[in-house]
């Protein structure tokens, strides 16, 4: 909820403030004109007319700005949402090819994860994720490594103990000869 916050507070701002602007501005119009009409002692239909057009296009265009500021408010939140979130999906797609190991590119990660919102859970988790998967691996790596030195002596071992036995052998035949 803290990321909704962040995208809604600016939004829902932005547009009362844009209803507020457009409203007052047009009624501060209307009642420009038609005080400046009322102080002639003039209030023709055609100039009530003419004013209420301007009034209505400076209305619009001032309607048009506030949703182009909105839009470009809404496209960079929408932006620093995403690509955070791109970036933790290509981590997860090497985590689950069994790829742990940290490059350089993935440095983004522990200055974003101190942030307070939900995508720095998300990367916290990911991070803690990999230490726990090292974690759980080093042993079984010492173990492998020593299993695999166990083979290489017994492999050795038996070599040795098959050219011992091919001397018996040979001497063993010398002897019957």
């Amino acid at each position: 909820m803290k990321l909704y916050g962040k995208i809604l507070a600016p939004m829902l701002l932005l547009f009362f403030l844009g209803i507020a602007t457009v409203s007052f501005t047009g009624y501060a119009l209307s009642l420009r004109v038609l005080t400046e009409a009322s102080q002639q002692k003039v209030l023709q239909a055609a100039d009530i007319a003419e004013a209420m057009q301007r009034v209505g296009v400076v209305s619009s265009l001032i309607a048009l700005g506030v949703v182009l500021v909105a839009g470009i408010v809404m496209l960079l939140v929408v932006r620093s949402i995403v690509k955070p979130l791109r970036d933790v999906v290509r981590v997860l797609v090497r985590r689950s090819e069994l790829d742990f190991t940290v490059n350089p590119a993935d440095l983004w990660m522990i200055k974003r994860s101190k942030a307070k919102d939900e995508i720095a859970e998300m990367i916290q988790a990911l991070i803690l994720l990999r230490v726990k998967v090292e974690e759980m691996l080093r042993p079984l790596l010492t173990r492998s490594e020593a299993f695999s030195k166990s083979a290489q002596s017994l492999a050795e071992l038996s070599e040795e103990t098959v050219a011992s036995m091919q001397e018996v052998k040979s001497s063993i035949e010398t002897v019957f000869s």
